[in-house]
C-alpha cells in the first residue's frame, strides 16, 4: 500500500477493488527521472520556485533550474521524491500508522538548513452511508538541532494521480466536483505568479458537477483554499481538513474524495504525460490518463513575499499538513 521510496502512496481502492490510484509494480521505479513523480511525496518545495533562487537572512541559495526559463520544480531533480526514507510502524488510537523518515542535509539540492521530515500514513475504515476506506497522510518537518542555519523554506505534498475509471487510459467521462474554482493567476511571460486570484474556465463555482473529455479541461493550476493573506500557523494539522475534490465514474459507480489542511491544491490533468513502461512494470501511463490532485502552500510562496509566512520554517518551529483520501463505491 506504500512505499519506502519517495514515501509513496502505491494503492488507493474502493472497498469492491476498483483501484483508484496510479501506481508500479517495481518499487525501484518511484522517483525513477521518467515516473512523472506518481505517488511520491515531493519536497523539499513543492510546485514551482519561479527564478530558481530563494533569499534567506540575506543569503541567495541557487536552485536547480528544471524548466524554462528559470524554474525549479518540486525540490529539484532529486528531491525528496527520488530518495529512500527510512520505515516504521506505530500504534496510534488503535490504528497501526506506517512512518516514513528522511534526513534532508543543509544546501540538499541547493535548500538551506538541515531539515528532518517524516511521512505518516494511516489506513482505515469506516461505516458513514456504507463502507468507506480512509488513508489519512500527515507531514512533519522541523530543522535539525546541529543545523548550521537556522531558517529554510518548505513546501510538501503528496503526488497521487486518481482514476475513478477502473483504467489508467483516459480521464474522459470523469465527473467530478470542486470546492473552488478560483486559481492563482501566473503571469504569461512564466515569470511567476501575479498575486491576482482569477476563475478557472471550465471549473463551474459553487462546486456544480462536471465532466472530464478527451481534452477539456485541461488543469496545471493551484486552486485557493484559504485566503492566501490570512496565514494563521505553519502546522495546519489541528484543522478540520477541507473537501477539495470529488471523483467518481458512471461506469464503475467508484468515488474519491481529497481532502486537506493545506491553503492550495494544485491540480494537474496529466495533459502530455508520457510515463514509459519501466523495467517490471505491465503498462506506461500517458496523456490525461489521470488527475493529481496535490494540497501544499501557495506557488512560489518561498519567493512571493505576502505568502512567504506559509513555507518559512526556522528552527524551533514545526511544519505540519494532513491529505485525506476516502474511497467508495455507490
Amino acid at each position: 500500500m506504500f512505499c519506502a521510496k519517495g514515501a509513496s502512496l502505491v494503492s488507493l481502492k474502493t472497498p469492491s477493488g476498483v483501484e483508484l490510484n496510479a501506481h508500479f509494480d517495481n518499487p525501484d521505479n518511484y522517483g525513477h527521472p521518467q515516473s512523472g513523480y506518481i505517488g511520491t511525496s515531493v519536497g523539499r518545495v513543492a510546485n514551482r520556485i519561479f527564478g530558481a533562487n530563494i533569499c534567506i537572512n540575506g543569503h541567495n541559495y541557487a536552485l536547480p533550474v528544471m524548466e524554462d526559463p528559470n524554474i525549479t520544480l518540486h525540490g529539484g531533480p532529486e528531491g525528496w521524491s527520488q530518495v529512500q526514507w527510512a520505515q516504521s510502524s506505530k500504534e496510534r488510537d488503535g490504528r497501526t500508522s506506517t512512518v516514513f523518515s528522511h534526513t534532508s542535509d543543509h544546501l540538499d539540492m541547493g535548500f538551506p538548513a538541515k531539515v528532518l521530515v517524516t511521512a505518516t500514513y494511516t489506513p482505515y475504515t469506516i461505516s458513514e452511508d456504507g463502507v468507506k476506506n480512509v488513508v489519512e497522510l500527515e507531514y512533519e518537518a522541523t530543522i535539525a538541532d546541529d543545523s548550521p542555519v537556522d531558517e529554510t523554506v518548505v513546501s510538501i505534498t503528496n503526488h497521487a494521480y486518481l482514476n475513478p475509471s477502473g483504467s489508467f487510459d483516459s480521464i474522459s467521462g470523469t465527473r467530478a466536483q470542486w470546492c473552488t474554482n478560483e486559481v492563482l493567476e501566473l503571469a504569461s511571460d512564466k515569470s511567476g505568479p501575479t498575486g491576482r486570484i482569477v476563475s478557472k474556465e471550465g471549473v463551474p463555482a459553487g462546486g456544480q458537477e462536471f465532466e472530464f473529455s478527451d481534452t477539456n479541461p485541461a488543469l496545471d493550476d493551484a486552486f485557493v483554499v484559504h485566503p492566501l493573506d490570512q496565514f494563521t500557523k505553519l502546522d495546519t494539522r489541528d484543522r478540520e481538513p477541507k473537501e477539495l475534490v470529488h471523483l467518481w465514474h458512471p461506469a464503475t459507480k467508484a468515488h474519491v474524495k481529497v481532502l486537506s489542511t493545506e491553503p492550495i491544491f494544485q491540480v494537474y490533468s496529466s495533459d502530455g504525460m508520457n510515463v514509459p513502461k519501466l523495467p517490471g512494470e505491465s503498462r506506461s501511463y500517458g496523456n490525461r490518463c489521470a488527475i493529481a490532485v496535490e494540497p501544499a502552500r501557495p506557488t512560489s510562496a518561498a519567493t512571493t513575499d505576502q505568502w512567504n509566512q506559509w513555507v518559512r520554517l526556522r528552527k524551533g518551529d514545526t511544519y505540519g499538513s494532513k491529505i485525506v483520501w476516502v474511497a467508495w463505491d455507490q
